[in-house]
């Protein structure tokens, strides 16, 4: 009859065989790790970079900037293309333009009003005393003029007339309103008109 073991000493057996394998496992995990990137540093295994992942990477990174190249000029072939202004170029701009000489300066002429000329003889007067209206009027041959006295402000018409005959006229008139007398001649066909006498009565 043989004799029975002690179950305690097999147990450690075990224990002892179980160890030494996980530590072998350990051992040959960090030796193929090692391994495999001694290989990967020497360049005999495709780096990350040739993996299918990081292939699908790239190519979505090159998609990405073709597209961003893509959104990049087509505002620039949207923007609106400027309409080059109308205004002077600056060589137009500051191009001396030839200076104009000066038009002759024209004396003026005449007015018609005064192209009748008037002389009241005397000047000073009594009441109802003749004064005589003496006068010419250029290019007024055969007009018949008329007096008129100046009255609030107003020219009011005398009852006295002077034909013209040739350039030249006379009449007379007599008054009775004490103090300045304003006069002159009227051509009522034309509208012109004389230049003013005072005749002061006394």
């Amino acid at each position: 009859m043989q004799p029975q073991g002690d179950p305690e000493v097999g147990r450690q057996i075990v224990r002892s065989l179980a160890a030494v394998i996980g530590l072998a496992t350990v051992i040959g995990l960090v030796i193929a790790l090692a391994t495999a990137a001694v290989v990967r540093l020497s360049g005999v295994l495709p780096d990350s970079a040739d993996s299918p992942e990081s292939v699908v990477t790239s190519d979505e990174s090159e998609e990405g900037k073709s597209r961003g190249q893509e959104r990049s000029a087509s505002p620039t072939e949207a923007a609106p293309t400027p309409t080059p202004s109308r205004s002077e170029s600056p060589s137009a701009s500051n191009t001396p333009r030839p200076s104009r000489s000066p038009e002759p300066t024209r004396s003026p002429e005449p007015s018609p009003r005064t192209s009748i000329e008037l002389d009241a003889s005397p000047s000073t007067a009594g009441s109802f005393e003749q004064v005589t209206l003496t006068g010419s009027y250029a290019g007024g041959a055969g007009a018949t003029l008329q007096v008129q006295r100046l009255e609030g402000g107003s020219w009011t018409a005398f009852p006295t007339t002077a034909s013209v005959d040739g350039e030249t006229f006379t009449t007379y008139v007599e008054l009775g309103q004490p103090g300045a007398n304003q006069l002159r001649v009227l051509d009522p066909a034309t509208g012109r008109t004389s230049n003013v006498v005072v005749v002061t009565i006394r």
